[in-house]
Formats: structure tokens, C-alpha cells, sequence
């Protein structure tokens, strides 16, 4: 039997903390491979060791699903002696992509350096959608379903076309559709790369699975991205007053768009809401179009924390106070926040620009995001809002920060995305709205804490059915909430698992405190 001894070379103790100051724990084994053979390795010992498997990617979510037992697998410097991204191979293609191309990257690569080498790439190139920031791994935003506003497309896993998972030291797995746009000879040319053979797995249950897989189906060594043509991204920001009933309306209506007629093809679609200003600008609508390149890609624009020196901070943590004392100040600064911060609408930016790297500073930063569907989006906004200005009227609890409103496209293959639905029951489903509560704020702060709390208790008083982002914040998120959401995808998603992880053992070790919590595994 082998034990953590025998990998001694590679482990160390550590304390693992993520970018945002959540979570945090201590980590008897911190294990960092360099490549396959080392990977396998470090899962021979887990497994004879019954220890729970834990992958550490960029550290960006705050949530549980990344919160390391004995052991964590730190694939920061791995690399593995291949290219972190590269095009398929045309003989492994069976289904040739619509306009763009196949990209195999590697599951540790972040998205960042994905943004930035598609565009250098000869054809230029580009993620279909990002999320908000692009600092995490791609392994890491699929498996907790990053998304950013993308109305007509998706979330960043309705990308993916194929995932080469590690699922013990012996056995690897090629999931993908099971109209399976690749032949086997892309599981057959993988087998060198990982050191073991990997068995081809077309079923659009287990697909469904791995798409978003919540660290609970392996380890992700590779996926291959269907990329499309390079593009920049050009809109408007909309601005209205607190309470306008043109805003609500669109909302209501489920259309959006109505709210920006000069911007025809819209793409991505987002608010920010100030839910605490009873006058002035309040909401800012973002709305944008991609549109061909208007001028030649040299490099990605380097972003500054705008929170992260010590005055803002405190700033931020008196929040409750100044705005009883000067509320209309501090009105004042969210207007200038977003007036001032951000780029102009009318410069196209390039992807990896319009969703660039995170403008807070490490260690703060709190969050938490409700998924509803599209037609209960105006019920679930009200919500909201009203839940936020009772927690300031009746406990003088205020969020240092503000509430955003994002629209995402339906996904047609993951389960259990936050744009996921059990199509079955909602043939008609068209997408979801999300609303994110943000706050600058210490990790341990109680009265986010309890803000967030009150939030999910109005949800669930509305009878909204809804599902908390896997990557925020979520310790509150119950079972009942995601069976009822989900619906029948749940226990698919559970049966798409057990054919990628068959043996006990396998689950067993792959598993985290997320997917415990809310029963999808035990």
C-alpha cells in the first residue's frame, strides 16, 4: 500500500486560502505535479489511502466546492511536456466545428492566456463567451459553471465539445456527446500524454455531467473548446433612475433588449443595480454586440484593483454608517464608480479586454448569485431589492457594494449549469437571469453574512425556484432548492457520474463538500 511518504518529492504541508480570502483550511498534503506520471502517482496514494481528492486551479471561487480535506492537487505548474493549447487533429474530427476550430487545452490553462493566445493564433481566434473576469482555469470555471452575459450563447462550459478526465491512477475517460463530434483516435492519441489508456465515453448524460462537474467527476487533464472567429465587443450603457418603470417593464416582459433598439444583435446583456438610492441614476444597463475586428490584436490591457487600497477598504467596511449619515455621497461615488471606471461605449474591445482581469484585490471580495428563470427574472429582482433595503431599514445592515443582473443563454448539453434546465418539464426554456449581491468586505464579516442569509430566505418565501452560482458563496444552499430547480436533471447528472466513476471507490475520492451538502453525493 502505497503512502504519502512515497511522494514525499512532491508534498509538502500548506494552508490553503483562495484568492478572495475564502475558503481557507489547513492541508496536510499539498501535492504539486509536474506532470502525468506524478499526477498518477499522487491518485494511486489518495485512493490507497481512502483520502478525498481535492484540485487546486486558480483559487478564484469562494465557495465550498474547492475547500481541500488531507489533500490538495495543485496543478499550477503543470505542464506535462505538451502545449497548452493546441488544434485538433483533422483525422480525429467526425463533425467539423460551424465557423471556428477545435482547441485542446489543457484543463489547468487559465483563461486569460486562453483569450490571449486564441487571438495571436493564425486564424485570429476566441472564446465564444467569458465570465465577468478571466483569472480562473478553464477546468475550474467549468466545473462550477462560470458564465458572464451572454444572451444568445451560454455559459463558458457550452463551449466544450469533449473532457479528458483522470478518474483514478489506472483509468482515464474521453467524455463527450453522444452524437460524438470526435472519433476515437482522440482517445487513442491521449493515452501517450496520460500514461494510461482512455476509454471513449460517448452519452450525453455523462457529458452533461462532466460539463459542470463540481470537482466531483475527476480530474480534468484536457478539453477540447470549439473556438470561433475573433471578434470585439461594442454597446451602450443605459442609464436610469432609481425605480424606473420602463427598466421593470422590459424586465417583466422578458425583453430586455427593448431598452437598447440601437444595439440590433445583441450579446451580452447585463444591469448593475444600486438598491439602496431612492433618487438619481441607480441602474446602468450594459449592452453589447459583437462585431468584426475594427483594428488588429497586440496584447490584453492590464487591469488595476480599484478596492485595493487601504482608504477604499475602509470606506467600504463604514458603509452601513455613511449611508444612514450621507447617503447621498455615497450615491454619489457608485455613480462615479461606474461613469468612471469603466470603458467607453463606443471602443470595441476584444474579449479578453471586456472581461478582463478582476478589479479587486486579493483578499476582498464576497458574493453571492441567484439563477432564476427568465420569465420570473422581474418577481426575483423585486425580491431582492426589497430584502436588501429591509436589511438596512430594520437591522442598519447595508452591502458594501452593489447588485448585478446578468442574462445567460440556455445550455443544450450541461446538467447542472446555472443556465441548465430539465427540458422535459420546460421545453420552451430560453435562458436565465442572474443576480449577483457583491461586497467588498472581509471573509468573516457577520453582516454580509447575514445579508446574504436574509436574500435566501425572501427567495424561497417568493416561491421562486431558484440555484446559487457553485463558484460564490452557497454554504445556505439546500438540497431541497437545487431538486427543485434542476428537477429531473439531478438524477441524471448522478446516473452521467456513475458511468465516468463507476467503482465506489472512484466516488468516494471524488467529492466535495458542496456536492455533499446538497446530496448529490454522499
Amino acid at each position: 500500500m502505497r503512502t504519502f511518504a512515497d511522494i514525499a518529492d512532491i508534498t509538502r504541508p500548506g494552508t490553503f486560502t483562495g484568492y478572495h480570502g475564502l475558503p481557507s483550511s489547513s492541508v496536510p498534503h499539498w501535492i504539486a505535479p509536474k506532470g502525468a506520471t506524478q499526477l498518477r502517482q499522487a491518485l494511486e496514494v489518495c485512493f490507497s489511502q481512502k483520502a478525498r481528492v481535492s484540485v487546486k486551479g486558480s483559487s478564484w471561487s469562494i465557495s465550498s466546492i474547492t475547500k481541500p480535506d488531507r489533500v490538495l492537487i495543485d496543478l499550477g505548474q503543470f505542464r506535462n511536456d505538451v502545449p497548452p493549447l493546441r488544434a485538433v487533429h483533422a483525422a480525429h474530427i467526425a463533425t467539423a466545428p460551424k465557423t471556428g476550430a477545435y482547441i485542446h487545452v489543457l484543463g489547468n490553462v487559465l483563461v486569460r492566456y486562453i483569450n490571449h493566445a486564441l487571438a495571436k493564433s493564425a486564424p485570429p481566434l476566441a472564446l465564444p463567451t467569458s465570465g465577468a473576469a478571466n483569472g480562473q482555469t478553464i477546468a475550474g470555471a467549468i466545473a462550477t459553471g462560470s458564465h458572464g452575459a451572454a444572451i444568445k450563447f451560454g455559459a463558458m462550459h457550452d463551449a466544450v465539445r469533449a473532457i479528458c478526465l483522470l478518474t483514478s491512477a489506472d483509468t482515464a475517460v474521453l467524455v463527450q456527446r453522444h452524437s460524438a463530434p470526435f472519433n476515437d483516435g482522440l482517445a487513442t492519441s491521449l493515452q501517450s500524454e496520460v500514461g494510461v489508456p482512455v476509454t471513449s465515453l460517448a452519452d450525453d448524460d455523462a457529458f452533461g455531467a462532466a460539463l459542470v462537474g463540481l470537482g466531483a467527476v475527476g480530474v480534468v487533464y484536457s478539453l477540447v473548446i470549439e473556438a470561433e472567429p475573433l471578434y470585439q465587443l461594442k454597446g451602450v450603457w443605459v442609464d436610469r433612475p432609481a425605480g424606473d418603470e420602463d427598466v421593470l417593464g422590459a424586465i417583466d416582459g422578458d425583453d430586455p433588449g427593448a431598452l437598447a433598439p440601437s444595439i440590433p444583435g445583441q450579446f451580452n446583456v447585463a444591469f448593475s443595480f444600486n438598491p439602496y438610492a431612492a433618487k438619481h441614476t441607480a441602474i446602468w444597463g450594459n449592452f453589447l454586440e459583437k462585431v468584426e475586428p475594427m483594428e488588429s490584436y497586440v496584447g490584453p490591457r492590464v487591469a488595476h484593483p480599484r478596492f485595493g487600497n487601504s482608504v477604499n477598504f475602509w470606506i467600504a467596511q463604514q458603509s452601513p454608517l455613511l449611508r444612514r449619515l450621507f447617503p447621498n455621497i455615497v450615491d454619489w461615488a457608485f455613480r462615479q464608480h461606474y461613469h468612471d471606471t469603466d470603458p467607453p461605449p463606443d471602443k470595441p474591445l476584444f474579449p479578453g479586454d471586456a472581461f478582463g482581469d478582476t478589479t479587486l484585490a486579493e483578499g476582498m471580495g464576497r458574493g453571492i448569485e441567484f439563477a432564476v428563470h427568465r420569465p420570473y427574472a422581474g418577481k426575483a429582482l423585486r425580491t431582492l431589492l426589497d430584502a436588501l433595503r429591509r436589511e438596512l431599514k430594520d437591522h442598519n445592515r447595508a452591502l458594501a457594494g452593489a447588485m448585478g443582473m446578468r442574462y445567460v443563454g440556455p445550455s443544450n448539453s450541461a446538467l447542472l449549469g446555472m443556465n441548465s434546465a430539465d427540458r422535459v418539464k420546460h421545453p420552451d426554456f430560453n435562458g436565465v437571469a442572474c443576480f449577483e449581491i457583491g461586497a467588498m468586505t472581509e471573509p468573516g464579516d457577520l453582516g454580509t453574512s447575514k445579508i446574504f442569509h436574509a436574500c435566501e430566505s425572501a427567495m424561497r418565501e417568493s416561491g421562486v425556484a431558484f440555484a446559487l452560482h457553485w463558484g460564490l458563496e452557497n454554504d445556505g444552499l439546500l438540497a431541497a432548492d437545487i431538486t427543485r430547480y434542476f428537477e429531473g436533471n439531478v438524477d441524471r447528472w448522478r446516473a452521467g457520474r456513475k458511468k465516468i466513476l463507476p467503482a465506489a471507490e472512484q466516488q468516494s475520492c471524488f467529492r466535495t463538500p458542496l456536492t455533499s451538502q446538497v446530496g448529490l453525493t454522499s
